[in-house]
């Protein structure tokens, strides 16, 4: 079932078209039933529901704009999340870019330490083979 509300405070509502005929085409105020052949040619195929109006009532139509109210602050609450979420993942992304330059700069630094400990290293032993080596005899 479709309903709209027009400027009238009626809604169109559609009949479905399992709906009988003496029920679709009577006439409230007169308490009769419609001419059912006053429809074209092109009409009476269609299956399509028919179109009544219905009267609104005022606790319908408040229960319509509280539920266009909460309908609105949930759209402002869904549009408010998906600011956040869309900043939060700005910061995330700008964070793992830090993070990942940081992890290369103490890689490089690693390295760096690395290489200066075995060139070190080397210059130790260098220096330590060309020295001779007191001997035990010696000192006494």
């Amino acid at each position: 079932m479709f309903v709209l509300q027009t400027c009238s405070s009626r809604l169109w509502v559609t009949v479905p078209a399992g709906v009988p005929r003496t029920l679709n085409n009577s006439s409230p105020d007169l308490g009769i039933e419609s001419d059912p052949g006053r429809f074209s040619s092109l009409e009476a195929p269609n299956n399509i529901g028919r179109i009544q109006l219905v009267t609104v009532t005022a606790g319908e139509a408040k229960d319509q704009s509280r539920l266009e109210q909460e309908n609105m602050e949930l759209k402002r609450r869904l549009l408010r999340t998906r600011r956040t979420l869309e900043e939060t993942l700005v910061q995330l992304t700008v964070a793992n870019q830090r993070k990942k330059q940081m992890e290369r700069a103490i890689c490089r630094q690693i390295h760096k330490t690395n290489h200066i400990l075995k060139t070190t290293r080397s210059n130790l032993e260098a220096a330590a083979s060309d020295e001779p080596h007191p001997s035990t005899d010696d000192q006494n």
